[in-house]
């Protein structure tokens, strides 16, 4: 089947695209629907992880420390960047992330009980710098610039408040500041007489400067704004922030620590996304990046801008992620939606010849040939009141678009955002023969204030829904899926969505997947600031919920929440909808999930109810999520028909049987 290109450039994300890109575009599209189709894939090996982690380049770029798992352990080796030679210098189970010193002498390790410090000569093995107690709440901010290789760290002490303390190589440990307010960021100029402290509350973020024991408010913004701290200039002169303090978007700013006044460094030349990251060279801020759909690095300096673009040339169909070095070498982190797995490079501007490094490493766990994976279109459409909205599409290889059976997939969060990246779980369904959409509706991040803002606390029946109700029309006014095969799945927020969609459009879906989902977003509310822990460590979060969401204090708020939400419809709720969930979830009561799930049982509703007893919220264990796998592609195939592979485990047949709870359904009867 030939592809309209026409048809396809009509959904195609356009902003500042040359007719060229276009056309390049939609080629790429025919291509990839035309194409043959990929086999059907063994689903556990979706769920492989990459055997290389926390690849950094150190700052003189003699050097790539980076970690691979080798078993139960966390093993971190060192890569001359000149001969490739590879060293092992440390293993543990306790390993979780490496930092370099700023003289790249040694190698900061953060460990599941503390912090300790690795030469890389090899003349002395690792030592604990610090024990840190996470039970109780402490944290590593991050290495001390101020010191030979020092530390900045959080304690909590009983009164639960934040204790800031700079280490020592060598243990000694000094106590900077204490305060009810947590602490997010922290660091010190080069003499170290001079502390710049982020701190949250419930009223927003605060940024101040200690000085013999004084500390100076210098600027500070609201929950729903932002203002982060990110570091100090090489002078000590500039502060430089990631904010939107007078701006819709985020952007690079620089503080003046004399006039007290900002200035905007760097921001998106489209004006569409708000600054992703910053990559820092030697306290200057050298590489931004921006996610308007396709990913995009930019630099302040215009020799580092055109190289990136010449980097982007060489490796056009990865998402780059560049670490810079003094002396001019690159490690380029090349990920993407066929990427299971990054690949990583070292790269000289000068040759323009990226090398490809850890490529056996990168083979030690079982990764899917990108030619297998589909990749992520980023789409732009209106929704029904006009407003400007954002999202991604992927197509199996070898559909007819029209009659390709089509998945909402809704994000969690609900503050947060689909990316361009990889998605084991879109490609397992995209393999099953689905079209996959998943849309940025407003409430999500990454496209400014008024984009977050939009949501206008409209949630449930609301302008939320109702912008994933508008992308899938828009995508089936194109061409693309059957509309007696639509389906919406989705986790945490997302299953609210789900049983949203499938109880205020009953018509439109076919089918519903709702993982950890909340049936009201007062009660789930409600039990988040129960949860002590969660309040004090997000209060940001909270205050923003309570803005955008809603106020749990306030009956007027949570009536409205309830009669939009699909708890106060049920008996409207008549097609088929499968339920998984972890009794252990500390975000979603397991016991508002039940009764949810026993309702509709009792009213006879077509619906399915898995429960993993020793499962939370996210990261589910390996047998978990080929349960949780199997079990969606079973009934998303019987009422869809699409690809499903049967269960021939018999132990995990057996696993699934016993923890579906609740079926008046004959989609797994059919299947097993």
């Amino acid at each position: 089947m030939q592809v309209n290109k026409t048809v396809l450039l009509l959904f195609l994300f356009s902003v500042s695209v040359s007719s060229a890109q276009e056309a390049e575009w939609a080629g790429v599209i025919a291509d990839h629907v035309n194409g043959t189709p990929a086999p059907l894939i063994d689903r556990q090996l979706f769920l492989e992880e990459a055997a290389v982690r926390q690849v950094t380049l150190s700052p003189s770029g003699a050097h790539v420390a980076y970690t691979l798992k080798e078993g139960g352990k966390t093993a971190l080796y060192l890569l001359d960047t000149e001969t490739q030679e590879k060293t092992a210098l440390f293993s543990s189970p306790k390993l979780r992330d490496v930092t370099w010193s700023d003289d790249s002498s040694l190698v900061f390790l953060e460990l599941s009980d503390g912090a300790g410090i690795l030469p890389v000569s090899g003349e002395t093995g690792p030592a604990y710098i610090s024990r840190l107690d996470r039970a109780n709440g402490d944290y590593l901010l991050g290495p001390d610039h101020s010191t030979a290789n020092g530390i900045l760290v959080v304690r909590r002490n009983a009164q639960e408040a934040f204790i800031l303390e700079r280490i020592l190589p060598d243990g000694a440990t000094n106590k900077v500041f204490t305060t009810d307010e947590r602490i997010d960021r922290a660091f010190s100029n080069r003499d170290g007489d001079v502390i710049y402290l982020q701190t949250q509350t419930e009223h927003g973020y605060f940024t101040y400067q200690l000085h013999r024991g004084e500390r100076e408010l210098l600027f500070s913004c609201g929950v729903n704004r932002y203002c982060s701290a990110l570091g100090l200039s090489p002078s000590g002169g500039t502060l430089w922030l990631s904010g939107n303090l007078n701006s819709d978007l985020r952007n690079l700013l620089a503080f003046d620590l004399t006039t007290r006044t900002t200035t905007t460094v760097a921001s998106d030349i489209n004006q569409v996304a708000d600054l992703a990251s910053v990559m820092f060279l030697q306290g200057r801020p050298i590489v931004t990046r921006y996610e308007e759909g396709l990913v995009r690095n930019d630099s302040p300096d215009d020799t580092i801008s055109e190289q990136l673009d010449a980097l982007a040339s060489l490796l056009p169909d990865y998402n780059l992620s560049p670490q810079l070095s003094s002396e001019g070498l690159w490690l380029v982190q090349a990920s993407g939606a066929t990427l299971q797995h990054p690949r990583y490079y070292l790269y000289h501007p000068e040759s323009n010849d990226p090398v490809e490094i850890l490529a056996q490493e990168r083979e030690i766990a079982p990764v899917l040939e990108e030619k297998l994976l589909a990749v992520k279109f980023p789409v732009r459409y209106r929704a029904a009141d006009g407003f400007h909205l954002y999202g991604y599409v992927s197509f199996p290889r070898g559909i007819t678009l029209r009659e390709a059976p089509l998945i909402a997939r809704i994000h969690g969060g609900p503050i947060a955002k689909v990316n361009a990246g990889y998605d084991s779980f879109t490609q397992f369904l995209v393999n099953r023969g689905y079209i996959v959409f998943e849309p940025n509706f407003r409430g999500s991040t990454g496209y400014g204030m008024n984009y977050v803002l939009g949501s206008n606390r409209d949630w449930g029946n609301g302008v939320v829904q109702q912008d994933m109700i508008d992308g899938v029309h828009y995508l089936m006014d194109q061409g693309i899926g059957d509309p007696d095969k639509l389906a919406i799945v989705g986790g945490s927020f997302g299953g609210f969505a789900v049983l949203t969609g499938l109880a205020f459009t009953p018509d439109l879906f076919k089918v519903g997947v709702a993982i950890v989902p909340m049936a009201d977003f007062g009660v789930v509310m409600r039990f988040r600031e129960s949860q002590s822990d969660m309040v004090s460590s997000t209060p940001s979060l909270n205050a923003r919920l309570k803005s955008l969401v809603g106020d749990i204090h306030n009956p007027g708020d949570m009536d409205r929440l309830y009669q939009q939400s699909p708890l106060a419809h049920l008996d409207q709720i008549n097609k088929p909808l499968l339920i998984l969930a972890g009794a252990d979830d500390d975000r979603i009561p397991i016991a508002h999930v039940k009764d949810v799930s026993l309702q509709l049982f009792n009213q006879g509703k077509p619906m399915s109810l898995f429960i993993e007893e020793d499962e939370g919220h996210s990261n589910w264990s390996r047998y978990g999520m080929l349960s949780y796998m199997a079990l969606q592609e079973a009934f998303l195939s019987h009422y869809l028909d699409g690809n499903s592979q049967p269960v021939m485990d018999a132990a995990l047949r057996g696993y699934i049987a016993e923890k579906l709870l609740l079926d008046s359904t004959d989609a797994f009867q059919a299947k097993q």
